[in-house]
């Protein structure tokens, strides 16, 4: 069986988003620069979903890939926390079991355990979890990795956290299962100043029975506490040796202006490339150039511009690489909003030739510019439902949840046609809506001809002699 990762840790992400900015990105800095990553993009930073918030969420999201066509299913509690999520996979017209994963919360909300499984074609098979613990202020203290081994669950490694009085972390140990006893892998240190920002982070690894350096970075900032300077040293024999420096100049408005990054050459700090940054007056990113250090001359080498709706939706980002003095397309996404700022239609172009075609790419699914989920494919295609921790029902005006399963659609996902059938209520009228809340289709007959819509989500309105009901309908 195929092994599937784009959104096998949706669960983590989603209600975890918080814990690895705050623990992971102090330790993510000078070590993983380089211009292919594009450390600085604009796109929006995943929103921090708190188990207070009402949230439009996606439960239903389809995605075409170059060969294959997924559907994920997730199913929020009461609390509009993810519960668990099923990934079909599209054989022979009939969607087909994936992959699951599913989350177990404490009395606080946090992740206890996040448990991913795989269909072996009869039944649900173990494949990985996290198993996670908090200190009293809900800060994750031991995070521990367990995968499939011979039909056995198996320790693979461990992180373990420590905090100062701030709650902020000040040490993060990294150990490996070895068959009897966690072994130290490496460590990274965290320093703050008196008003608790960060100062440095400092890594060792454990070789020999020992401690050993590995690298460390210092921090230095604007009066208004803005990251100006990031210097990175690698320990190299007996002492530390200066290896690269990131340097930030902002606007007016606290915006990047301007990056650059500094290699050590062993006698000076060298430019090796910056990036340019430009917005609109909603703060948000119009434009950003990356330029290359070539025999003392700085060269383009790769742009990207942003577009938006009224709403400050992002609708189309358009990325173009520098060949011989000129800028050439190279790709493209583009994105689709309902009412609400929810995408429920995105899709990735690649430029080939002299037209543009779709192409499985880095694609992303927004909720009013904030990033939801980060995607790999061609197209994806969703739908939402609201969620609350003040209200239990977490399909408010949306569906007659007992009369729901009285009440089927078939096929589903469909291609031509779809039966509605009821054997406890009459029909009386059938609507079937876009993702924009529009009306595509409207009848009094239960057999429908489907083949003129275009391949999307919809929403199946069936109005009852007892009520009315909404049903997701799967366009191919």
């Amino acid at each position: 069986m195929k092994r599937f990762y784009i959104w096998s840790a949706l669960a983590f992400l989603v209600s975890f988003v918080s814990v690895i900015q705050a623990q992971i990105s102090p330790e993510k800095s000078v070590s993983e620069y380089s211009p292919d990553k594009k450390i600085l993009s604009f796109l929006p930073a995943c929103q921090i979903l708190q188990s207070s918030s009402e949230w439009w969420k996606p439960d239903t999201v389809v995605l075409y890939t170059d060969s294959d066509v997924y559907r994920y299913i997730s199913v929020f509690n009461s609390k509009g926390l993810l519960e668990s999520q099923i990934v079909y996979l599209l054989e022979d017209n009939a969607w087909s079991y994936f992959f699951k994963t599913s989350n177990i919360y404490d009395s606080h909300d946090n992740v206890q355990e996040c448990v991913h499984e795989e269909w072996d074609g009869f039944k649900w098979i173990y494949a990985y979890s996290y198993l996670r613990t908090y200190d009293s202020q809900n800060n994750l203290m031991t995070d521990i990795y367990k995968e499939r081994e011979d039909n056995a669950e198996i320790e693979q490694y461990k992180m373990i956290y420590t905090y100062n009085p701030q709650n902020k972390v000040k040490e993060y140990l990294h150990q490996i299962w070895d068959g009897d006893d966690w072994q130290d892998v490496h460590k990274t240190i965290y320093s703050f100043d008196e008003s608790d920002v960060l100062t440095e982070a400092f890594c060792q690894q454990y070789v020999d029975h020992n401690w050993k350096n590995l690298w460390r970075t210092s921090y230095a900032y604007n009066t208004q506490n803005k990251l100006i300077e990031e210097q990175g040293e690698v320990w190299s024999g007996d002492s530390w040796i200066y290896s690269c420096k990131p340097v930030y100049v902002y606007d007016a408005q606290n915006n990047i202006q301007e990056f650059y990054y500094k290699e050590w050459t062993g006698t000076e700090w060298k430019d090796s490339w910056r990036s340019f940054y430009t917005y609109n007056s909603q703060r948000n990113p119009l434009k950003e150039t990356l330029q290359i250090l070539k025999s003392d001359q700085w060269e383009n080498n790769w742009e990207a511009t942003y577009a938006y709706n009224s709403n400050g939706d992002l609708t189309e980002v358009l990325s173009k690489n520098w060949q011989d003095g000129n800028w050439i397309n190279a790709k493209k996404s583009l994105y689709e909003y309902d009412q609400l700022g929810n995408a429920y239609f995105g899709s990735s172009f690649y430029w080939k030739g002299d037209n543009w075609k779709e192409c499985s790419g880095r694609i992303k699914m927004y909720y009013k510019s904030q990033q939801i989920y980060d995607l790999y494919g061609q197209v994806f295609s969703a739908s939402y439902t609201f969620t609350s921790n003040t209200n239990t029902d977490s399909n408010i005006g949306w569906t007659n949840g007992g009369l729901s399963g009285l009440i089927t659609v078939s096929p589903n996902p469909a291609r031509e046609h779809i039966s509605i059938k009821s054997e406890m209520c009459n029909i009386e009228q059938i609507n079937i809506f876009n993702q924009k809340g529009q009306l595509v289709k409207k009848t009094i007959e239960n057999e429908l001809n489907v083949n003129d819509l275009t391949p999307a989500i919809y929403l199946v309105q069936i109005k009852t002699d007892r009520g009315t009901v909404i049903k997701k309908l799967v366009k191919l």
